[in-house]
């Protein structure tokens, strides 16, 4: 059974903090693991422990070595880059885990190497508009 914790994503103008609620699993030490890369809050992915207080994360205590990426899209855009960075992920160790209507989530491992996963992204979302 898991439970969700809320991770920082960023502030609207006004100042509000801006939470997103990512599925965790209870460690007997009390820690908690993470059981999805977050879609939007940045600094954590799939796997990593973390040390919580009052339902939010205070401390990342364990990594698991894998990169987090969100592919911001327009509008009607999805399926056909979908399976284009499935594709293009998978060949250096990579996974699609989903996302949002106009975010796409993925991971790979660190030991893939940076230049691998920007060339990897780049081949896969090619010159498409409004593709971040």
């Amino acid at each position: 059974m898991h439970e969700h914790v809320r991770l920082l994503a960023g502030h609207k103008p006004d100042g509000t903090a801006v939470m997103e609620e990512v599925a965790v699993e209870r460690l007997p030490n009390g820690t908690v693991r993470l059981l999805a890369t977050p879609a939007v809050a940045d600094g954590v992915a799939l796997g990593d422990v973390a040390e919580v207080d009052d339902g939010r994360i205070v401390k990342i205590v364990a990594r698991t070595g894998l990169l987090e990426i969100q592919v911001y899209l327009p509008a009607g855009r999805g399926g056909d880059l979908l399976e284009e960075l499935r594709s293009r992920l998978g060949e250096i160790g990579g996974a699609v885990q989903g996302g949002q209507p106009r975010v796409i989530v993925c991971h790979v491992p660190v030991e893939a190497g940076f230049a691998a996963v920007e060339a990897a992204v780049t081949a896969a979302i090619g010159r498409a508009e409004g593709v971040e």
